[in-house]
């Protein structure tokens, strides 16, 4: 999956790196804080994290808990072999 979403996101072009157009929706700070849950697999998560990072002008920060971090994001086990991506806003 990373290396099909790759492809696309290998363009520098700011369209092709335009996740959503709504400015009320975006992060105002960067790194943005996440955790993964134990359950989940951290490479993988970690691996997608390192091309987001890479092909955008996105960074992130792990944290420890939820707590005292404002808007954030969780990765958690999905209901099947995926993983869920929580925003806390």
């Amino acid at each position: 999956l990373a290396a099909m979403q790759g492809k696309k996101m290998e363009s520098r072009s700011p369209s092709a790196k335009t996740m959503i157009s709504s400015l009320a929706m975006r992060w105002t700070t960067m790194p943005i804080p996440f955790t993964i849950d134990s359950n989940v697999d951290r490479n993988a998560v970690l691996a997608g994290i390192r091309l987001w990072q890479d092909v955008t002008c996105i960074t992130f920060r792990e944290v420890s808990g939820t707590s005292g971090h404002g808007s954030m994001l969780q990765f958690i086990k999905g209901n099947g072999y995926g993983v869920k991506l929580i925003v806390f806003l």
